[in-house]
C-alpha cells in the first residue's frame, strides 16, 4: 500500500479537509460569531449555500476505486462471505497500522521536550492510523454528500445505511462521532439506526451505556471484557471520536430490564496529545463528554489511580457535562471506575479515599460551574447529581501481572469486571421501576438535539429537548382531557342544581346543602384526577424521568381547576336562589290573582248556567270583560327595589379603605355621573419623572460606539431647535397617549366582564356583581406591573369610579328589565286570551281533555325539553370538535396558538393581524366561534350537523319523558291536576317544569282522568314529531346555548391570561403561580415597543440602547441578543414573573409579517417602517415554526382546511 497517509488522502477523500470545513460551517451557523452587520437569516442562508457548495464539490469527484470495490463486495456478498471479508479487511488494516505506528511512537518519546516536533509527530500518528472504521466513515460521507446535494440515489447508495445496520447487528463497531472534527454525521447515523429498527421491531428499546476517561486508561478493554465486544485496543490513540455496538438481550432478562439491546458507546481518550497547542484545549473534550453523557443512561468514568492530575482533569470535564445535563433536565447516572488499583481489599475499606474523592468532586464542581456562569447554583457535587460513593465507585486491578507484552493476564481483572457487570444489570433492573429505556426514534431525536446544542456557543440555552417537550405535550393534552371530564361533571351538576332550585317550594337551607354537595363533588373529582396523574406516572411511558419535575405543576393545575369550578358553582347557586327569591315575590302575587280570576270565572259560569239564558258570543265576551277589568285593576306590583349605587359605594370603600381619595370624592363623583362620559387621562394621572441625559453620558457613548451611532440624533443638547420646556411637553404628551391606551384597554376588558354578567337571561341583579366588578378592575390594574407605579393615586381612583358608575347603570337596567318581565299585571294581560277561551269552553260545556293535554305539552313540557336539549347540545358540540373535527388544533394550547398563526397567514389581512396583536383573547374566541359555527353548519345527509345533533338529543330526551309517562298510573289520580303532579314527580330531577302555567291549562271540566292520560301520551308523541320538525328550522346560534361551545373550548385551552410585558405574546402555561413562558415571542415593531421600555441595569447601557436602536433591530423580538436585553435588570422581569427574557432566536414569522405589511404597520403606529432587509419566504417561515413547535405544520394545515 505504501504510505498510509497518502493512501487516505487519495482513496478516502470525502473525510478529509472538506468534511472538516463542512463541520466548522455547521458550528458557525449556530454560533454566528462572524455575522458582522448581516441579519441572522441572511447569514444563515449564506452558510447554507457554502455547505451545499462543499457537497456539490465533493460530488464532482467520483468515489475512489478502493471504495467502489469495498462497497460492491459488501453489497453483493452473502452474509457469510461478507463477514469473512470484513474480518479479513479489519485484520489486514490493523496489521498495516501496527507496522507503521511503533516507529512514530518511539520518535514521540525521543522528542517529548520539543513541542514543534511533537506536534508534527502527533499529526503523523493520527494520519498513519488506518482501520475498517475509516472505510465505513467514508461510506457515510459519500451518503451524506448525496443527501445534502439532492442528487438522485442509485440503488447501491440507497442500500448503504442498511449495510451499516447489518454490520452493527453483526457485532462491528460503527462510528457515531467523528473525533477528528467533533461532529456527528446525523443523516448517516440516523438512517443506520432507522434500518436497525426495521430489522428488529418498531418498538425496540435500547439502554445506552458509555465510557469516558483519559487516553490509555483501558476504556475499550473494559467494555470488551464486560460484554465481549470488538472495540479497538492498544497503546496510543486507537479510538478516535466515539463508536457504538449493540449487545442483544434475550429471554426473561429482556422483560426484567425493559430493553431489547444495550447500546454500548466507546469514546476517544480525553486530554489527548493531539490537542496540545489548541487555543481552547477544553472545548473539544467538553464537547465529547457532553455528547456522550447526554446520550447515555449510564456513563462509566475511567480514572487512573496513578495520576492525581489526570483524575482532576477528567473529573472537571465530567462535572462540566453533568451541570449542562442538570440545567436541561436530563439526569444520567455516573460510575467512577478506578483503574490499576494495586490492593482492592484495602481500597474497598478506605473511607478516607472516598472522602478525598468527594472533596475533589466538590472542588471541580465549583470550577466547572464558574465556566457555565452557574457558580451560585452549584457549590458542591451533590448540587449537580445524586451520588452514592459506596454504590457508584468501583475499583479495578491492572489487566497485567507485570509489564506487557510478556506479562501474564490478571484473572482478577475479569472477576472484578464480572462483578461490575452484575451491578450494572441490577441497576438497569432497578431503574426499570421508574422509567423505561428509549426507543430508537427517541434516541435519534436526542442525538440531533444534543449535537446542535453542543455546536452552539451556549449549550444550556441552545439545547431544546424535543423528547422532553413531546413527553410534556402528551401529558399536557392528557391533563386537558381530564379537566374537560371534570368540567362536564360540574356542568351536569350545575344543571341539576338549577332544576332543583326552580322546582323547590322553599329555599330554606337549600344553598348550604348545595354547597356541601358541590364541595364533595370537587373533592371527589380532585382525588380522581390526582389518581389518574399518579397512574400516568406509574405506567411504562417513554421518558418519564424528563417530566418528573412537572408533576407538581400538573397537580397544582388540577387542584386549582377543581377549586375554581367549585367556587363558580357556589356563585351560580347563589344567583339561582337569589333569582328564585326575587321571582317568588312576583309569583306569589301572580298566583293570588290567577286564583281570584279562576274563582270569578267559575262563579260567572255558574251564574250564567243558573240564569237559564243562552248568551251569544258578544254577551259572553261583555260579561268576561267586566269581570276581568274589576279584578285586574286591583293588582299591585310588589316591591323589588334595590339601591345598586349604595351597594357599589360600600364595596369600593371596603376594598379601598386606606385610599383617602375615595372617601373624599366618592359621593361627589357618583352624583356627577362620570361613567356616562369618556375617560381621559390628564397630567394629574401620571407621575412626572423626566430623565435628562447628561453631556458626560453622551460623550461616553460617543467614545464607546463612535463607528455606528448616527450623531444627528444627539443634537438635541444644543438647545437651538427646542427648549427643555418644549421637550418636556412633548414627552408628557407621549406619556399621556401611552397611558390613555392602557386605560382604554382596562375599560374594554371590564366592559366585557360586565356584559358577561348581565347577558344571562331570567336573572336578577345580585349585590355580588359589584364585588366582581371591583375585583376585575384590580385584576386588570395589577396586570400593568411596573407601569402602575408610574401612575398617580388619582388615576386609580378616577378610573375605578368611572368603570363602577358605568357598571351601576348597566346593573340598574338589568334589574329594571327583570322587574318588567315579571310584572303580574303584564303577565296576566298576556294570558287574557287563554282565560277567555277557557271561559267560553266552560260555558258551552265542551270537553277540554285533548286541548289541555296539548296545552300542557306546548306551554310546560316543550320549553323544558328544549332547555334540556340545549344543555346536552352544548356539551356534544364541544366533544365533537375536540375528538373528531379538530383533535390536533384543540389538543393543547401550544398547537392552538400555532394554528392561529397559520390561520392569520391564510387570511392575509392586516386588520386581522392588528386584532390578534391588540386583543389575543377576543381573536382566539372569534376563531373558535367561527370553527364551531362552520362545523355546525356542515351538512350531513342533507342536514346541518347542528340540526342532526339536536334531533338525536331531542329524540333521546323525549324518549325519557315517554318512559316517565308510562310509569304514571291513572287509577291513582282523581283529577287531571293530580295526574299531572304524578307525571311531574316522575320527571323531577331531569326537567324544570313551569308549574305556574298549570293554572292556565287545566280547566275544571276534565272528568275522565284515564282519557286525559291517553290524550296526554298522544300529545307527547305529537310533540316529538313537532319538535323534530321544528329543529330543522332553528337558526344556528351557538352563543344562545346555556354553555357557549367556543367559550368552553377556550376555557379548556385557556392560559393564565398573562402577556409578555415587552411584546404582548400570551403565556403558554395554565394555572397559577408559575413562571410565564412562550416559545415564540414577537418582533418589537409588531407591538410598536420602544427601546426605552426595556429594563437595562445602568443608565449608560440604556442610553446606548436608545441611541443605537435602529429600525432593523426593531424587527428582532424581545428575546434577541441584538437589542441587548441580556443586560437587562431582573427586577421588572421578576415583577411580571417572566424570568430572564434573553434568548438567541429571532421571530422569522413576525419578520415575514413586518416585511409584508411594512407600510401598514408604519401608518397604524404613526412611525417609520421597520427595515427587514432580507427576503423571507413562507417556506422558511414554516420550517422555523416546525422547528420551534416540534410539529409537522402540514398536520395543522389539514385540520384548518376543514374549517
Amino acid at each position: 500500500m505504501g504510505n498510509i497517509a497518502e493512501f487516505k488522502d487519495k482513496m478516502l477523500p470525502f473525510q478529509g479537509p472538506t468534511w472538516k470545513e463542512y463541520s466548522e460551517i455547521e458550528k458557525e451557523s449556530l454560533r454566528l460569531k462572524n455575522i458582522g452587520h448581516k441579519s441572522q437569516l441572511e447569514y444563515s442562508r449564506e452558510l447554507e449555500q457554502k455547505k451545499r457548495a462543499i457537497r456539490h464539490k465533493q460530488m464532482k469527484n467520483d468515489m475512489s476505486s478502493a471504495m467502489e470495490i469495498f462497497i460492491e463486495t459488501v453489497l453483493r456478498s452473502t452474509k457469510e462471505e461478507k463477514l469473512f471479508f470484513l474480518h479479513w479487511v479489519k485484520l489486514k488494516l490493523d496489521s498495516l497500522s501496527s507496522a507503521s505506528l511503533p516507529s512514530i511512537r518511539e520518535k514521540l518519546k525521543r522528542h517529548q521536550n520539543e513541542s514543534s516536533e511533537q506536534k508534527k509527530l502527533v499529526k503523523m500518528l493520527s494520519s498513519s492510523s488506518l482501520g475498517l472504521e475509516h472505510f465505513v466513515r467514508e461510506i457515510g460521507q459519500v451518503y451524506e454528500a448525496f443527501v445534502v446535494s439532492g442528487s438522485k440515489f442509485n440503488s447501491d447508495l440507497s442500500r448503504l445505511p442498511k449495510m451499516a445496520a447489518e454490520m452493527l447487528l453483526d457485532g462491528f463497531p460503527v462510528e457515531i462521532i467523528d473525533g477528528n472534527v467533533s461532529n456527528i454525521p446525523l443523516t448517516w447515523v440516523s438512517n443506520i439506526l432507522q434500518e436497525v429498527k426495521k430489522k428488529t421491531q418498531s418498538t425496540t428499546r435500547i439502554f445506552v451505556l458509555s465510557v469516558l476517561g483519559v487516553q490509555s486508561t483501558g476504556k475499550s478493554t473494559l467494555l470488551n471484557t464486560l460484554f465481549g465486544l470488538q472495540f479497538a485496543v492498544g497503546a496510543g490513540r486507537c479510538t478516535c471520536g466515539a463508536f457504538m455496538q449493540l449487545v442483544r438481550i434475550d429471554g426473561n432478562l429482556k422483560q426484567e430490564l425493559g430493553c431489547d439491546y444495550i447500546l454500548v458507546i466507546d469514546t476517544e481518550g480525553l486530554r489527548a496529545p493531539e490537542l496540545i497547542g489548541i487555543a481552547n484545549k477544553y472545548e473539544h473534550d467538553n464537547e465529547i463528554a457532553t455528547l456522550i453523557i447526554g446520550l447515555s443512561d449510564v456513563t462509566l468514568v475511567n480514572v487512573s489511580s496513578e495520576s492525581t492530575a489526570e483524575m482532576q482533569d477528567i473529573l472537571q470535564i465530567v462535572v462540566h457535562a453533568l451541570i449542562r445535563m442538570k440545567e436541561v433536565g436530563k439526569r444520567p447516572t455516573i460510575y467512577f471506575i478506578h483503574q490499576n488499583v494495586s490492593d482492592i481489599s484495602v481500597r474497598d475499606k478506605d473511607l478516607l479515599g472516598v472522602a478525598q474523592l468527594l472533596t475533589r468532586l466538590d472542588a471541580v464542581t465549583q470550577a466547572a460551574a464558574k465556566q457555565e456562569h452557574k457558580e451560585a447554583t452549584y457549590l458542591k457535587f451533590s448540587d449537580v447529581i445524586q451520588y452514592d460513593p459506596a454504590k457508584r465507585t468501583k475499583y479495578m486491578p491492572s489487566l497485567w501481572h507485570g509489564i506487557p507484552p510478556m506479562a501474564a493476564v490478571s484473572t482478577g481483572y475479569s472477576e472484578y469486571a464480572f462483578e461490575l457487570k452484575k451491578d450494572l444489570v441490577n441497576f438497569i433492573r432497578e431503574q426499570r421501576k421508574s422509567y423505561i429505556p428509549s426507543t430508537i426514534d427517541s434516541f435519534i431525536k436526542l442525538m440531533e438535539e444534543l449535537s446542535n446544542a453542543v455546536k452552539s456557543e451556549d449549550f444550556i440555552f441552545s439545547f431544546r429537548n424535543s423528547i422532553a417537550a413531546d413527553a410534556f405535550a402528551k401529558l399536557f393534552s392528557q391533563c386537558s382531557d381530564w379537566i374537560w371530564e371534570i368540567q362536564q361533571h360540574f356542568i351536569e351538576w350545575t344543571e341539576k342544581a338549577q332544576v332543583r332550585i326552580k322546582n323547590c317550594q322553599k329555599t330554606d337551607g337549600l344553598l348550604d346543602e348545595l354547597k356541601r354537595e358541590v364541595t364533595v363533588l370537587a373533592n371527589e373529582e380532585e382525588s380522581k384526577a390526582l389518581e389518574k396523574l399518579t397512574n400516568y406516572y406509574s405506567k411504562d411511558i417513554d421518558n418519564k424521568q424528563l417530566i418528573q419535575p412537572y408533576k407538581l405543576y400538573f397537580e397544582q393545575n388540577l387542584k386549582v381547576e377543581c377549586q375554581q369550578l367549585k367556587n363558580n358553582a357556589h356563585s351560580k347557586c347563589e344567583i339561582y336562589i337569589h333569582t328564585w327569591l326575587s321571582h317568588n315575590i312576583f309569583q306569589k302575587v301572580l298566583t293570588e290573582y290567577e286564583d281570584k280570576i279562576q274563582e270569578k270565572v267559575d262563579q260567572l259560569v255558574k251564574e250564567i248556567n243558573h240564569s237559564g239564558k243562552k248568551l251569544d258570543e258578544g254577551e259572553l265576551h261583555k260579561a268576561f270583560e267586566e269581570m276581568w277589568s274589576s279584578t285586574v285593576v286591583s293588582i299591585k306590583c310588589p316591591e323589588n327595589q334595590v339601591n345598586i349605587l349604595r351597594d357599589m359605594e360600600k364595596c369600593l370603600l371596603r376594598n379601598d379603605v386606606k385610599r383617602k381619595s375615595f372617601k373624599i370624592n366618592l359621593g361627589e363623583k357618583f352624583l356627577r355621573g362620570m361613567g356616562s362620559q369618556t375617560f381621559y387621562v390628564s397630567d394629574k394621572h401620571v407621575k412626572h419623572s423626566m430623565t435628562w441625559i447628561s453631556k458626560a453620558h453622551i460623550k461616553q457613548v460617543q467614545r464607546i460606539s463612535s463607528n455606528f451611532i448616527n450623531y444627528s440624533i444627539l443634537n438635541f443638547h444644543s438647545g437651538e431647535d427646542k427648549s427643555r420646556e418644549q421637550l418636556a411637553k412633548n414627552q408628557l404628551q407621549t406619556r399621556l397617549k401611552k397611558e390613555q391606551k392602557l386605560a382604554d384597554t382596562i375599560i374594554q376588558e371590564c366592559e366585557k366582564y360586565i356584559h358577561r354578567m348581565i347577558s344571562k337571561k331570567d336573572v336578577d341583579y345580585d349585590r355580588n356583581y359589584c364585588t366582581g366588578v371591583v375585583r376585575e378592575i384590580e385584576k386588570q390594574i395589577n396586570k400593568l406591573g411596573e407601569q402602575s407605579r408610574k401612575l398617580t393615586e388619582q388615576f386609580h381612583t378616577d378610573l375605578k369610579l368611572h368603570i363602577c358608575v358605568m357598571a351601576v347603570k348597566k346593573f340598574q337596567e338589568k334589574h329594571d328589565m327583570f322587574n318588567q318581565q315579571n310584572d303580574p299585571a303584564r303577565i296576566l294581560n298576556a294570558k287574557k286570551k287563554d282565560y277567555w277561551k277557557a271561559f267560553s269552553d266552560l260555558c258551552d260545556k265542551r270537553d277540554q281533555s285533548q286541548k289541555a293535554a296539548k296545552s300542557f305539552c306546548d306551554l310546560c313540557l316543550k320549553p323544558s325539553l328544549i332547555k334540556k336539549l340545549q344543555w346536552h347540545l352544548s356539551l356534544s358540540i364541544v366533544t365533537y370538535l375536540r375528538n373528531i373535527c379538530a383533535p390536533l388544533i384543540l389538543k393543547n394550547t401550544l398547537y392552538f396558538q400555532l394554528a392561529l398563526l397559520l390561520d392569520l397567514h391564510r387570511r392575509d389581512a392586516f386588520n386581522d393581524y392588528i386584532s390578534y396583536i391588540k386583543d389575543y383573547d377576543q381573536f382566539a374566541l372569534d376563531f373558535l366561534q367561527q370553527m364551531v359555527e362552520k362545523s355546525c353548519r356542515h351538512e350531513v345527509n342533507g342536514k346541518a350537523r347542528f340540526h342532526v345533533m339536536a334531533q338525536d338529543i331531542a329524540a333521546d330526551v323525549v324518549d325519557k319523558a315517554k318512559k316517565c309517562m308510562d310509569k304514571v298510573n291513572a287509577e291513582k289520580a282523581n283529577t287531571a291536576k293530580q295526574l299531572i303532579e304524578l307525571f311531574l314527580t316522575a320527571l323531577e330531577g331531569n326537567l324544570v317544569i313551569q308549574k305556574e302555567k298549570i293554572h292556565d291549562i287545566l280547566p275544571r271540566n276534565i272528568l275522565n282522568v284515564a282519557q286525559f292520560r291517553t290524550d296526554l301520551f298522544d300529545a307527547i308523541l305529537s310533540l316529538e314529531k313537532e319538535l323534530l320538525k321544528e329543529i330543522e328550522d332553528w337558526e344556528i346560534q351557538v352563543q344562545d346555548l346555556p354553555v357557549v361551545p367556543h367559550q368552553q373550548l377556550y376555557r379548556i385551552l385557556g392560559t393564565c391570561t398573562e402577556k409578555c410585558p415587552f411584546c404582548g405574546v400570551p403565556c403558554e402555561h395554565q394555572g397559577e403561580n408559575h413562571q410565564h413562558f412562550s416559545r415564540y415571542h414577537r418582533a418589537l415593531a409588531v407591538n410598536n415597543t420602544p427601546p426605552e421600555m426595556l429594563p437595562f441595569k445602568t443608565t449608560l447601557k440604556k442610553i446606548s440602547a436608545l441611541l443605537t436602536f435602529n429600525l432593523d433591530q426593531s424587527t428582532m423580538n424581545c428575546m434577541s441578543r441584538d437589542i441587548h436585553v441580556k443586560s437587562c435588570s431582573a427586577s421588572p422581569l421578576e415583577s411580571n414573573n417572566w424570568g430572564e427574557l434573553y434568548k438567541d432566536q429571532s421571530s422569522v414569522y413576525w419578520r415575514f409579517v413586518l416585511k409584508r405589511y411594512q407600510k401598514q404597520f408604519a401608518q397604524h403606529y404613526y412611525s417609520k417602517p421597520a427595515e427587514v432587509k432580507e427576503k423571507i419566504t413562507w417556506k422558511e417561515v414554516e420550517a422555523d415554526l416546525q422547528k420551534v413547535y416540534k410539529l409537522n405544520v402540514e398536520d395543522i394545515w389539514l385540520e384548518l382546511g376543514k374549517q
